[in-house]
């Protein structure tokens, strides 16, 4: 991976196999950011660390998903071959722009900017989240506005992109 974002997860303390990976491709020179509202121990350590206001991040992955589908850098051949509603999809996000996910996150209208752009045009980028994503009233709802950035942006079916949630038994 070349970029990892982290969202709601601290794996240094809760996923000690997955760290010394994360620290290779860091080593490797892969950005690290962390979307958490605590500046948690792998937030310290992140090239990076966006402290999002807790249970918003709907919003900002639907502000992500906004700049990426209104710049053009959604793989609409992918999205058409593979995905069911993209379009659909797109409409909502507009509903987005940054401005307003600014005032629901917290954070800056430039950050969400950027990362959108850099999450899209970084091949390949890893998105790790955890089950803390989920842990609220509209949790299902956000994991899958979060899992919908690695299919708009591109990141599905590169070695080292994608989406990661964990290896516990639960999944199997």
């Amino acid at each position: 991976s070349k970029m990892v974002i982290i969202w709601a997860h601290n794996p240094a303390s809760t996923s000690p196999h997955f760290m010394p990976l994360l620290r290779e491709a860091q080593r490797n020179g892969a950005k690290i950011v962390v979307i958490d509202p605590r500046r948690s121990k792998t937030a310290r350590s992140a090239d990076l660390h966006i402290p999002i206001m807790p249970g918003t991040d709907a919003a900002l992955a639907l502000g992500m998903m906004n700049v990426i589908f209104s710049e053009g850098l959604h793989d609409e051949d992918w999205l058409e071959a593979n995905t069911v509603g993209w379009r659909e999809l797109r409409d909502r996000a507009a509903e987005y722009p940054v401005d307003r996910v600014a005032s629901i996150t917290g954070v800056g209208a430039e950050t969400i900017q950027s990362l959108a752009r850099e999450y899209a045009t970084t091949k390949p980028a890893m998105l790790k989240i955890a089950p803390a994503l989920n842990r609220h009233e509209h949790g299902g709802q956000t994991v899958r506005a979060t899992c919908c950035l690695p299919a708009v942006a591109g990141q599905i079916g590169i070695r080292g992109g994608g989406l990661y949630e964990g290896t516990g038994s639960h999944l199997q």
